[in-house]
C-alpha cells in the first residue's frame, strides 16, 4: 500500500494522488505532554474546521481537559481552548460538536450544578471566545453527566445526561442563540440504567439519542420533535442480544437512522443497524466484514452521503495490530469499500474508538471527502498522549444507480450515442421512458431522436428513433408528450412523416407494453364514431395508475367533416390499452350543471386513478361560461365549481378564470383561480382552492397572510400545488416586511387538520448542509401518494458545495408527526465519487427532471413524473469531467 503521511498537516493538493487515501497525523499542543490524555477521544469537522477533544488534558488541572482547533483543509493547527472555570476531573472535552463556527464542548463532570452534573460549553470558534456555558437545572442532577454527548445545529444544542435519575438517562435542548434550555428529554418507557442521552444526534427539529442499556444492556434508540419536546419513535435491538450496547453511537442519514451496537452482532464484535424513519422499519444491518479482527465494531461512526465511517476499537490493522481500524462502508447498497488504518499504529491504540469502552465521545468525523479518526491510546510525545489521522480523498460509488451516459452507445440505434437526456418518467416498477437526443455517425448530424426503455420484459433498448421506419412506412419525425404511469403501459405521442402522411393524419399516439414494437393506438384522421367526427388533434394525455383505470386524452375533430362545427369540436377520449374507445365526454353534450348548460371548448384533463378533473368551457351566459369538472370512469360526472360562484373565504368576490386543476385517488379536487368583484385588486385577485375537507375551502389566496410568519408576510403567487389523502401541498412566492428575494419563495403542506407545515423555505437553514441556507428553489417534483424530490441551490456554501436534492414522503400513512413529513437531505453537489473501476469523479450539478407539474402549476393528473409513488427516481448528474449520467433508483 502507497500511503503519504504528514504530520500535523494534509499533503499538498498538488501532489500526484495516492493509490490509497493520503493520511496525516494531527496531534495535542500541550503545555507539557501528559501521558494518556486522550487527544483524539471526540472528533468533529466542517467544512471549515476540525476540533478535537483531550477530555485527561491537564494543563489547567488534572483531567481538566481541552480542545484543540485545526484547519479542516490545511491542517494547520489554529487553537487550544480550555474551560475558563476548569477543575480536576471536568473532562472538558469527551464530547464535541461543530456548527458552522459554532463549538459545542461536553464536560460531563463538571460541578458547577451539583457534583458530576456536566456542564456544555459554547465557543466561537472564529475568534476563540467562550459564548456561553450549558448548566443541567431541575433535580436529580448529581452524578447526570451533561455533555457525555452533543450536537449542535442551526437551531439547538443536543446534550445527553446520560447519568441523570439513576442512569435512566435524559437529553437537554437547548436554544442555540438563547441558550434557553427548551426541554429534557425523556424516554417513555424509560427505566434505570437504561443511559438514554449516551450518545446524540440533530437534524432540524428531530433528535436521535442512543440508550445503550435499555432491555440488560441489549440497547435501544429513540427519536424526538425538538420543536416540541415529544417522542415519536423507538428502535430496539433487532437481534435483542443481552449487553450488545445497541444506541452506543448514532447519527442522521437523510431519512435513515444510523446506530452502532458494539458488542452486537453474530459474534459480539459489533454491528450497525440502518432504520428508516418514515416507517421505523429495519432497512439492514452492516456486520464488519472480518470477523475476528474487529472487536468494538460501531462504538463510533459518521456518515456523509452514502458513505459511512464506523470505528472498530480493538480492530486489527494492516500490519496485524490491535490498535483499532475504522470501516468505510456504501451505506446505500450496505457494502463494505475499504478498511483504514494508521501505519504507525500502537497496540491497544483504541484508533476508531474512545479511550475505553466506558468512555463516551464519537472519535470519527465524516465531513465532504474527509475522514478523521481519533487514537485516543497511541502513543506520541509520552505514552497514550493520542492522536488523530486524516483521510482524504474518500470517494464511494454513486448513491443511485447509472441507467445512461452520455457518450453510451443507444442499444437498438445503428452506429449512434446519447449527447443529450430528455425528461425521463419512471412507473411503480421503478422502469424508465426516456426521451433522447442522438449523435454520431447514426444520427444525421445529430439531428434524430430517440425513445429507450427498459419496461418490462424487455431489456433495456431502443422503443422508438425519428428517421427510421420501423417497418410501418410510418416513420417518427419528434416526440411529444411521455406518460409513463402503469406497470404494462407507455404512452409517447409522435409527429410521422412517410408516404400518405399530410398534416391532418401525421399525429399518433402510441402504447408501448415492452413485449412487442409500439402500438398504434389512434391517429390523427381516424374516424371517432363514439364522438361521430375525425380526429384533427391529440392534445395532453393522463393515464391512471392501473392498466384497468385506462387513460384519457383531449382532443379535436375536424370541422367540416361529418357535420362537426366550433360547437362541439372537442373532447375527452377515454380508451383502453388496446386504443379502444370507452367513454367521452365532449363540447355540445350536456353538462350536470342545473341548467344542463351544453360544455364548451375542453382543451385540459387530468386522470388519477380512476377518477378525471377537467375545465371546460359553458355555453351560456359570459358570467359562467366556464367551469371545473370531475367524471369518475364508468360512473357520473359533477360540478366542482363554475365561473361566477361566490369563491369560499373570499368574501364576496366570486371566480373568474380556472388557470388549472388537479385531483387525488379520492377524488379530492384541487384548483387555481382568478376573481373579481367586490374588494378585488391585482394584489388579491387569485387563490388556491381545494374540497379536500368534503367541501370547497380556501388554501391560499394573494395578499392574504401567511400562517406562522411574521405579521405582514403574504402570498403574493401560487407556483404549483396538487392534492392527496386530504392534504394539500403547494409551492408560494412570498412578499411582505423582510421579504426579498433570498426568502420570498417556499413549497407548503396544508395538513388534514388545516395547519400549515413549512417543508422548505428559500434563505432558511438547508436540512443537513452544516449552515448553508436554501438558495433558489429549483425543482420541484412530487410522486404519487407523497413522494417529493426538491433540488435547490445553496447559499453561504463553497460554490464547489452550493446545490443539494432533498426528498422525502410527507403523505405516508404511517407518519404521526409532522417533522418526519419534511424532505431529508439525500444528495450534494461536490462529493466524490468512484465506481472502483474508472476515475474518482465530482458532481458538478444535480439536474431533476420536470414532469409532475404541467404548465399551469396543477400537479400530479396523470401525466409522466420522474418520481414514483415510493420514492424512486430519475436524475441527471454531472461531474467535474463534464461526463452526464442519467441515475434510478431510490435514496
Amino acid at each position: 500500500m502507497s500511503f503519504l503521511l504528514a504530520s500535523a498537516a494534509f499533503a499538498s493538493a498538488a501532489l500526484a494522488q495516492t493509490y490509497q487515501p493520503r493520511i496525516s497525523q494531527f496531534f495535542a499542543r500541550d503545555t507539557q505532554p501528559t501521558p494518556v490524555a486522550s487527544f483524539g477521544n471526540a472528533v468533529d469537522a466542517n467544512e471549515r474546521w476540525l476540533v478535537v477533544g483531550e477530555p485527561r488534558n491537564d494543563d489547567t488541572a488534572d483531567n481538566a481537559g481541552a480542545v484543540y482547533v485545526f484547519d479542516v483543509t490545511t491542517g494547520r493547527f489554529l487553537r487550544k481552548l480550555t474551560a475558563p472555570d476548569g477543575q480536576a476531573d471536568d473532562f472538558f472535552g469527551n464530547s464535541v460538536a461543530v456548527f458552522g463556527s459554532w463549538l459545542a464542548v461536553g464536560a460531563f463532570n463538571q460541578d458547577e450544578a451539583a457534583p458530576n452534573a456536566g456542564a456544555v460549553y459554547l465557543f466561537d470558534l472564529s475568534k476563540g471566545t467562550l459564548i456561553r456555558k450549558l448548566l443541567p437545572t431541575g433535580g436529580n442532577l448529581p452524578n447526570a453527566g451533561l455533555g457525555c454527548s452533543v450536537a449542535i445545529n442551526d437551531r439547538y444544542v443536543v446534550a445527553g445526561a446520560a447519568g441523570r435519575n439513576l442512569s435512566r438517562g435524559t437529553v437537554a435542548v437547548f436554544d442555540r442563540m438563547t441558550g434557553d434550555l427548551l426541554f429534557d428529554l425523556e424516554a417513555s418507557d424509560g427505566a434505570n440504567t437504561d443511559s438514554l442521552g449516551d450518545s446524540v444526534a440533530v437534524s432540524g427539529n428531530l433528535v436521535l439519542a442512543g440508550a445503550p442499556g435499555d432491555a440488560g444492556s441489549s440497547g435501544a434508540a429513540y427519536v424526538f420533535d425538538a420543536s416540541r419536546g415529544t417522542e415519536l419513535a423507538k428502535f430496539d435491538n433487532p437481534d435483542g442480544g443481552a449487553f450488545d450496547f445497541f444506541g452506543t453511537a448514532v447519527a442522521f442519514n437523510g431519512r435513515q437512522a444510523v446506530i452502532g451496537s458494539d458488542n452486537g452482532g453474530d459474534a459480539n464484535e459489533g454491528a450497525v443497524f440502518l432504520f428508516d424513519l418514515l416507517t421505523q422499519s429495519l432497512i439492514r444491518r452492516i456486520d464488519p466484514p472480518d470477523l475476528g479482527n474487529s472487536l468494538g465494531f460501531g462504538h463510533c461512526l459518521d456518515v456523509e452521503g452514502s458513505l459511512a465511517v464506523i470505528g472498530a476499537s480493538s480492530g486489527r490493522n494492516s500490519r496485524d495490530v490491535l490498535s483499532g481500524a475504522a470501516y468505510v462502508f456504501d451505506l446505500a447498497r450496505g457494502e463494505f469499500i475499504s478498511k483504514v488504518s494508521p501505519p504507525d499504529g500502537d497496540l491497544f491504540a483504541s484508533f476508531g474508538g474512545t479511550l475505553s469502552g466506558a468512555d463516551t465521545g464519537n472519535s470519527v468525523a465524516l465531513y465532504g471527502n474527509r475522514a478523521f479518526v481519533g487514537a485516543p491510546n497511541q502513543d506520541g510525545a509520552v505514552p497514550q498522549a493520542g492522536a488523530v489521522y486524516g483521510f482524504y480523498p474518500l470517494a464511494g460509488p454513486l448513491p443511485l444507480d447509472t441507467f445512461a451516459a452520455v457518450g453510451d452507445f443507444v442499444p437498438g440505434a445503428f452506429d449512434a450515442v446519447y449527447t443529450q437526456f430528455g425528461d425521463p418518467v419512471i412507473n411503480d416498477n421503478g422502469q424508465i421512458m426516456l426521451p433522447s437526443v442522438l449523435g454520431g455517425p447514426g444520427s444525421k448530424g445529430g439531428k434524430r431522436f430517440a425513445m429507450v426503455a427498459d419496461i418490462f420484459s424487455r431489456n433495456y433498448g431502443l422503443v422508438a428513433q425519428s428517421g427510421v421506419d420501423p417497418g410501418s412506412g410510418l416513420i417518427p419525425v419528434r416526440f411529444g408528450q411521455v406518460t409513463n404511469n402503469q406497470q404494462d403501459l407507455a404512452l409517447f405521442n409522435v409527429v410521422v412523416s412517410g408516404a400518405g402522411v399530410t398534416p391532418a393524419n401525421n399525429q399518433l399516439l402510441f402504447g408501448y407494453d415492452g413485449d412487442t414494437n409500439p402500438l398504434q393506438l389512434f391517429r390523427t384522421g381516424d374516424l371517432v364514431p363514439a364522438m361521430g367526427g375525425v380526429l384533427s388533434k391529440i392534445g395532453e394525455v393522463a393515464q391512471g395508475r392501473q392498466n384497468f383505470q385506462g387513460q384519457v386524452a383531449a382532443v379535436e375533430l375536424a370541422k367540416g367533416i361529418n357535420g362537426v362545427t366550433s360547437a362541439d369540436d372537442s373532447g375527452l377520449l377515454f380508451f383502453g390499452s388496446n386504443g379502444v374507445p370507452t367513454a367521452t365526454i365532449q363540447e355540445g353534450d350536456a353538462s350536470p350543471l342545473l341548467a344542463a348548460d351544453p360544455y364548451g371548448t375542453i382543451n385540459r384533463v387530468g386522470l388519477v386513478e380512476n377518477v378525471a378533473v377537467f375545465r371546460a368551457g359553458v355555453q351560456a351566459d359570459p358570467t359562467g361560461n366556464e367551469a371545473v369538472f370531475r367524471h369518475l370512469l364508468g360512473g357520473a360526472t359533477e360540478v366542482v365549481a363554475r365561473k361566477g360562484d361566490t369563491a369560499p373565504g373570499a368574501g364576496a368576490a366570486v371566480f373568474q378564470t380556472f388557470l388549472g386543476e388537479t385531483i387525488s385517488a379520492f377524488s379530492d379536487t384541487a384548483f387555481r383561480a382568478t376573481l373579481r368583484g367586490a374588494g378585488v385588486t391585482s394584489k388579491n385577485n387569485e387563490g388556491l382552492w381545494s374540497d379536500h375537507s368534503g367541501s370547497l375551502q380556501l388554501i391560499a389566496r394573494k395578499g392574504d397572510q401567511v400562517p406562522g410568519m411574521d405579521a405582514g408576510v403574504v402570498y403574493s403567487r401560487i407556483l404549483q400545488f396538487s392534492v392527496s389523502f386530504s392534504e394539500v401541498f403547494f409551492v408560494a412566492k412570498l412578499a411582505g416586511p423582510g421579504i426579498k428575494k433570498t426568502n420570498d419563495c417556499a413549497a407548503f403542506l396544508l395538513q388534514s387538520d388545516d395547519s400549515l407545515l413549512v417543508l422548505l423555505r428559500e434563505g432558511d437553514e438547508a436540512p443537513g448542509c452544516d449552515g448553508a441556507k436554501v438558495g433558489v428553489l429549483q425543482r420541484v417534483e412530487l410522486g404519487y401518494f407523497g413522494s417529493c424530490a426538491i433540488v435547490a441551490s445553496l447559499a453561504g456554501s463553497p460554490a464547489a458545495r452550493n446545490q443539494a436534492l432533498w426528498s422525502g414522503d410527507y403523505l405516508d400513512p404511517n407518519i404521526s408527526a409532522q417533522e418526519l413529513r419534511r424532505p431529508f437531505l439525500q444528495f450534494r453537489k461536490g462529493s466524490l465519487h468512484s465506481n472502483l473501476v474508472s476515475n474518482i469523479v465530482r458532481t458538478r450539478s444535480i439536474v431533476l427532471p420536470k414532469g409532475s407539474f404541467d404548465r399551469s402549476g396543477a400537479g400530479l393528473r396523470g401525466a409522466g413524473s420522474p418520481i414514483n409513488s415510493s420514492g424512486q427516481m430519475a436524475i441527471c448528474v454531472q461531474f467535474d469531467n463534464r461526463a452526464k449520467e442519467l441515475l434510478k433508483g431510490k435514496f
